[in-house]
């Protein structure tokens, strides 16, 4: 079923309330402080006596790292200033890609690295090389994401999981929804991580089993720059065999009281932040926020024909340094609901045969958490989390037959909830070596419910109908090594055990890096991976002959895959970068059909919002293969603009129970994406901004089974002719965004807005294929077209 919303109408109105707001330019340059802390990347213990300084700045402004490796730079232009850190035994730091508003204080968050060998400075961007990760010990196949980014780029709307469909390898599942598939692998294997914790689906709209939904929860008012690895992942991500997204939220400002106020497309929020008390160092940091669609559409002003989107989040951070470490807690969590009413005119169901029926669709989610950091020495820290997470997906599908009754057809309850600790010990042995050794325990909650209309019985029949509970264990180790001034070794160990079916699996890690000349590095990783199932499929019944049902699928084994990456990576010049990657996966133990041969394996699930239940019979002797190439040339902003280039070529497959090999529902074959972006300042000061942003994407369709017209016809409902699975590619994908915004600096606030168009050029994108059972035809479902939307924000 389809929503049709009138975005135009609504954009334009919110555009035009932007700009009857006054006052174009600036008569005098602003300023505004940078503070933060210095830590030693190993040990993340802080660092005493560094040197910060704002380069270019005439007097020199600069501080030095007290005991707590704190510093404040005062007085700092508005702008885009330069940062550098020094100190004897560490690599200078060079900050170049920071936003400093005249609202709002940068408090940033500095790694440094030692030195094994005397070297030059080295040029980071964003709190470090923009194309390397915050983790040090990922050695390939990762790279950190800045919040600036997720605001800046266009088609990203704030949001972590978009903004990573830009990257190389990275596929996004639909324009509806954020899901990602990363190379050739179903969402189903991402891993997402909050502070540490490993939580569900962050994003409104989910469904069980998926990585992503509509609106993502995660509010990037709130998120420190993160992490984002897609393949041969560090050993201390486990349970993950496609992604992993590393999301860390900053701390309050502790000097200062701030306010953010924000509207557009996405929702109405409200943030705050500030110290619980003047002159203390605790601080507190929490942002609500409610859905556009739904507060108007509560004031009695529609802009939507069907089902309005109504949805509200929150998130928080509290935050208490103490003289050995720190003590932080945190929590996120989001509502969301929608009711698709059917027409009761039936001359309309043979257009639109969703028309036919009521669906009814919600999701929630929630994470709190408190993390503890205890300094032990001046090489070691221990960090402890205690959480727990919740997840609920509702969905409830009525038909309405020609005599307008309405027949339940489909309902299901799945609700999944989790206790989550963990313990981290980081310890540097040396300048060339350190360690990280961790375990991590979670005991699932599930109480699962999902049934189907079933004509014999004239009534609902259950799919899955279970209540309890089942523990994961997870624990590994880490090594780093930095073998004079060319190579870096890293070598780790995860292992992981399931108690719901006593699963378990040992996965070695490595990687090694080679530093050529010129700036050049060659660096290879391997490593064994794993992840449980979805619980639905565990879970799913069997109906057999006598009326009763068992769970075929019980002792299904984990998901598992070995991945090898070899990666070239060229810094050509100081702020344009060209890396290439070949990869090769293998996937083995996967979930295919048991007793008879079927094309049916477990690699395609997530293909479909709908996959909620799962299939049953299956047994773990599927498998798969991802294979590819992906080159990125990144020019990093500097001089006021930026580019992205990525292209990937690849190839996914898997065979099912026929022995067939065949295409995977996302082996697109390409991905190519090409992301610019400038900002021209402007007024007397040039402190006010205008920023330009677009982006195109384009990419091999999906593979789908075609609809057997003649066995659909015959049944009344849609038939595929699951013999053809993988034989059947959609229609190639393009798309275009543009972003076109304005950051206006004043003396006590500063105000943004922004106005995107999503799929500029208006293209008709191919979603999906159904079966209309009124016109007995084949229909397609279109992605998003043209959909404007605008933004507004003030922080002070």
């Amino acid at each position: 079923m389809k929503t049709k919303i009138y975005a135009s109408g609504l954009s334009i109105i919110m555009a035009l309330c932007m700009m009857l707001l006054s006052n174009y330019a600036n008569g005098q340059a602003l300023t505004q402080n940078i503070r933060g802390t210095v830590i030693d990347n190993a040990s993340q213990i802080p660092v005493i006596g560094a040197i910060v300084i704002v380069v270019g700045s005439n007097p020199i402004i600069g501080a030095t790292t007290d005991v707590d490796g704190n510093f404040k730079l005062a007085n700092v232009t508005v702008g885009r200033p330069v940062v550098q850190i020094s100190l004897i035994g560490y690599n200078p730091v060079k900050l170049s890609n920071l936003v400093l508003t005249s609202s709002k204080e940068l408090v940033l968050n500095i790694p440094l690295e030692a030195n094994t060998y005397v070297s030059k400075e080295v040029e980071i961007v964003a709190k470090i090389d923009k194309d390397k990760p915050l983790n040090e010990l990922s050695g390939v196949s990762a790279r950190t994401f800045s919040v600036d980014e997720a605001q800046r780029y266009a088609g990203s709307f704030g949001d972590p999981a978009r903004l990573a469909s830009s990257f190389a390898g990275v596929v996004a599942g639909n324009d509806q929804r954020n899901d990602i598939v990363v190379r050739g692998n179903s969402p189903l294997g991402v891993l997402w991580r909050l502070e540490g914790v490993d939580i569900p689906s962050p994003s409104h709209y989910s469904g069980s089993g998926t990585s992503g939904g509509a609106v993502s929860v995660l509010n990037t008012n709130v998120l420190a720059n993160s992490d984002f690895a897609s393949g041969a992942f560090a050993a201390e991500y486990g349970n993950a065999t496609s992604a992993a997204f590393d999301v860390k939220m900053r701390n309050g400002n502790n000097e200062k009281r701030e306010y953010t106020a924000q509207v557009g497309f996405n929702g109405f929020e409200f943030g705050a932040e500030g110290p619980f008390k003047k002159g203390k160092k605790a601080s507190y940091m929490i942002n609500y926020r409610y859905s556009t669609l739904g507060l108007f559409d509560a004031v009695g002003i529609s802009f939507v024909k069907g089902g309005v989107p109504k949805y509200q989040d929150i998130s928080m951070k509290m935050n208490f340094p103490h003289k050995k470490g720190m003590t932080s807690i945190f929590g996120i969590a989001g509502t969301s609901d929608i009711f698709f009413k059917g027409e009761k005119d039936s001359t309309l169901w043979k257009e639109s045969p969703d028309e036919q029926q009521d669906l009814k669709n919600g999701s929630d989610m929630a994470v709190v958490g408190i993390n503890h950091v205890q300094f032990l020495n001046s090489n070691t820290t221990l960090k402890i989390s205690v959480a727990g997470t919740g997840s609920k997906f509702r969905t409830t599908v009525d038909s309405i037959t020609p005599n307008y009754n309405v027949i339940q057809q489909f309902k299901s309850r799945i609700t999944e909830q989790k206790l989550f600790g963990s313990a981290v010990l980081n310890t540097k042995i040396s300048n060339r070596s350190q360690i990280r050794a961790g375990i991590i325990a979670s005991r699932y909650f599930y109480n699962n419910e999902v049934s189907i209309y079933d004509r014999s019985l004239s009534g609902m029949r259950n799919l899955v109908a279970f209540n309890g509970d089942g523990d994961l264990l997870q624990g590994y180790g880490q090594w780093q090594y930095k073998a004079g001034k060319k190579w870096i070794f890293n070598a780790g160990l995860h292992a992981l055990h399931f108690y719901l079916n006593n699963k378990s699996s040992v996965e070695p890690r490595g990687s090694i890096k080679y530093q050529l000349s010129g700036n050049k590095s060659l660096s290879f990783g391997a490593g064994r991976h794993s992840r449980i199932l979805p619980v639905n499929i565990y879970l799913r019944e069997t109906l057999l002959a006598n009326g009763t049902s068992i769970q075929t699928n019980r002792n299904l084994d984990l998901l598992r895959s070995n991945h090898y990456v070899l990666a070239y990576d060229w810094l050509i010049k100081e702020n344009l970068r060209l890396k290439t990657e070949v990869y090769y996966q293998e996937q083995y133990n996967v979930g295919i059909q048991q007793g008879r041969p079927s094309s049916l394996s477990v690699l395609n699930y997530g293909a479909n919002f709908g996959d909620v239940i799962g299939p049953d019979s299956l047994e773990s002797k599927g498998k798969g293969t991802n294979k590819g190439v992906e080159i990125t040339l990144e020019k990093f902003f500097n001089k006021n603009y930026y580019f992205l280039l990525t292209a990937s070529v690849f190839d996914s497959k898997y065979k099912g129970s026929d022995g067939i090999e065949r295409n995977t529902a996302f082996n697109s074959k390409y991905a190519f994406n090409l992301l610019a972006g400038k900002e021209i300042p402007v007024g007397k000061t040039k402190q006010n901004v205008i920023i330009l942003s677009f982006r195109t994407v384009a990419t091999g369709g999906n593979w789908i089974a075609p609809i057997d017209l003649d066995a659909s016809r015959a049944a009344g409902t849609e038939v595929r002719d699951e013999t053809k699975a993988g034989t059947v590619q959609l229609k190639a994908y393009y798309r275009t965004d543009i972003r076109i915004g304005f950051r206006k600096n004043k003396k006590k606030f500063t105000e943004e807005y922004g106005f995107d168009i999503q799929n500029v050029l208006n293209r008709e994108n191919i979603f999906s294929q159904l079966y209309n059972v009124s016109s007995g035809n084949v229909q397609n479902n279109y992605q998003v077209g043209f959909f404007p939307m605008a933004l507004y924000r003030i922080t002070f």
